[in-house]
């Protein structure tokens, strides 16, 4: 991701939704994005995204939107998933970004 961003030539505007597993964050940034490839989705009980994911798309004006995806919080279902991870996401996420939506559902 790092070097990713280190080629985006112009101002960027990052935006993240973060929000408890299987609330529909990866489809919800498909929606606003209007790419449905963008991150991927899934029926299953558990969760796709791992971490953050990072997808960007350049704008008319010469900006960038980068939206991060992240890792559903209060996954009683993953091992690594405890008070201080879910923290650590949600917190890497708020502060690399200008908005952060959370989605309940």
């Amino acid at each position: 991701a790092e070097e990713h961003l280190r080629t985006l030539d112009g101002p960027l505007h990052i935006v993240s939704v973060v929000g408890p597993y299987r609330s529909g964050k990866s489809f919800l940034m498909n929606q606003l994005l209007e790419e449905f490839n963008a991150f991927e989705i899934g029926g299953a009980i558990q969760g796709c995204t791992r971490g953050l994911d990072l997808f960007s798309k350049k704008n008319e004006d010469g900006s960038y939107l980068i939206l991060l995806d992240t890792e559903g919080l209060f996954d009683g279902m993953n091992q690594r998933h405890n008070e201080t991870y879910d923290n650590q996401v949600f917190m890497c996420a708020f502060l690399l970004s200008g908005l952060v939506i959370y989605n309940t559902k």
